[in-house]
């Protein structure tokens, strides 16, 4: 029987209403230490899925998981954990939200199944999903690379804890399906074994996005690390905005520039466009009516109208917006319907608007801010999604900077975002849009030395 070593870290980022509680798994082998390797188990459960119950004023979730892992028809390991999560209102809860989980211990390389049952702790409804592992070892003197962990969000942190690793925070997006509402393909991997010289050398990460056949579909950018460390971290993101629904695989390879050796690896991931996608507005379905708009308006809560007036405020002009200051609940969905009114005369729509409030809030919420309200979830709203992303995270001497490209406002314009106070939440710094904020100091000290239109 195989040995295992139990060093269980399990977490909860976000603890979270229908059936069955909905849950995807995923999995990922990283070196562990004495011929073992180190397992993750992914979970992301969907939050809309829990039962929740009011509670001393708020309303609270609970679910329980159970994880078996078998190896040799033998039952190996046998996990059970409770999490709780608690909202002060229930339309805080979102459909896009998804709460991750992390389990680790070490592990002998070898063929396992993982069972996990999902309960939730309200109702008693259960869910179950089954996979299998191949672990592999990394203890050889052969260069390799671990198994590719897909992400929600990854970024810099001097935290410890949950899911953390060497210095950054990786949240895992066990599904693996990336869509209108999370457009950033994150991901993260580890390299070992590589050759070490005092002599000039590089070793090169080379990486591909493939097609369902395995055809190379898009080469991205090459990273280049000195040899000086027989280990890497390849921690990365691309943007999925152009790719229509399909199956995909994100393939990585590593070159040692010392002895000429090399290790790939690939795995899959799945896109998935709304059925709007792609289509021009004139050919979306109708708009609804004066009629119908008061509708759906008047349908709103005390809650979702005075959200939906703080959502207004970006295209609302400057008398709008003293109203707005001004208005009760009693008056607010006569406001809405005037507002929407003259907006849907002038080609602005609620439900297009609306729609990209919400795809700012599922990209760019962090725990800070709504994700409308960041400087990215502001530019998305007003001007869309941006017809190119580049993004330069964890470089050793930059600010992670993301550059978003917009080639048919204004002739061409531009606008960068940086995380320069270093928490992981990026701020505009510059843009050749009219009007738009530009950070002296970023323009000052770093715009000379980039080619923003390269």
């Amino acid at each position: 029987m195989r040995k295992i070593i139990p060093l269980i870290i399990i977490i909860t980022a976000f603890n979270a209403c229908i059936s069955a509680p909905q849950f995807h798994m995923d999995y990922a082998a990283f070196r562990g230490g004495d011929g073992y390797s180190m397992l993750q188990i992914y979970l992301t459960i969907q939050r809309s899925s829990l039962k929740f119950q009011e509670d001393a004023g708020a309303f609270q979730a609970a679910f329980n998981y159970n994880i078996e892992i078998s190896g040799d028809d033998s039952l190996l390991i046998n996990l059970s954990n409770q999490k709780t999560d608690c909202v002060q209102d229930l339309q805080e809860i979102k459909s896009f939200q998804k709460i991750p989980e992390e389990v680790s211990f070490n592990i002998q390389p070898g063929s396992y199944t993982a069972v996990v049952s999902m309960t939730d702790a309200l109702t008693g409804d259960k869910s179950k999903r089954e996979m299998t592992m191949k672990i592999r070892g990394f203890d050889s003197d052969t260069c390799a690379i671990s198994d590719i962990e897909f992400a929600s969000r990854i970024s810099k942190t001097k935290d410890e804890g949950g899911f953390i690793k060497n210095g950054l925070l990786v949240l895992p997006n066990a599904e693996r399906v990336y869509s209108d509402d999370y457009i950033t393909v994150y991901f993260y991997a580890e390299i070992y074994n590589l050759t070490v010289s005092e002599e000039p050398a590089v070793h090169t990460i080379v990486k591909y996005l493939l097609d369902q056949n395995h055809s190379v579909i898009k080469k991205l950018p090459d990273k280049t690390h000195d040899a000086k460390y027989s280990s890497l971290v390849e921690a990365d993101m691309f943007s999925c905005a152009t790719l229509p629904t399909g199956t995909y695989y994100l393939k990585l390879e590593v070159k040692d520039g010392c002895k000429g050796g090399s290790a790939n690896l690939m795995k899959q991931f799945w896109v998935y466009r709304s059925e709007y996608a792609g289509i021009k507005p004139e050919a979306q379905k109708a708009l609804p009516s004066a009629g119908g708009l008061a509708k759906s308006i008047e349908e709103l809560n005390e809650v979702e109208a005075m959200r939906e007036l703080k959502y207004i405020r970006y295209i609302a002009d400057k008398r709008e917006q003293k109203l707005i200051d001004k208005l009760k609940h009693e008056s607010c969905k006569d406001f809405l319907v005037r507002f929407w009114t003259k907006k849907e005369a002038a080609g602005v729509t609620r439900e297009n608007y609306l729609r990209k409030i919400e795809q700012a809030n599922a990209s760019f919420t962090n725990l800070f801010q709504e994700g409308c309200e960041t400087d990215q979830g502001r530019v998305w709203v007003l001007y869309g999604k941006p017809d190119v992303i580049k993004g330069y995270y964890f470089e050793t001497e930059a600010l992670d900077n993301e550059i978003w490209y917009y080639y048919q406002l204004e002739g061409g314009v531009l606008f960068v975002f940086a995380d320069i106070l270093k928490f992981g939440n990026l701020k505009q710094v510059y843009s050749t849009k009219n009007g738009e904020y530009i950070n002296a100091w970023w323009k000052n000290t770093f715009e000379k030395s980039i080619n923003l239109w390269e």
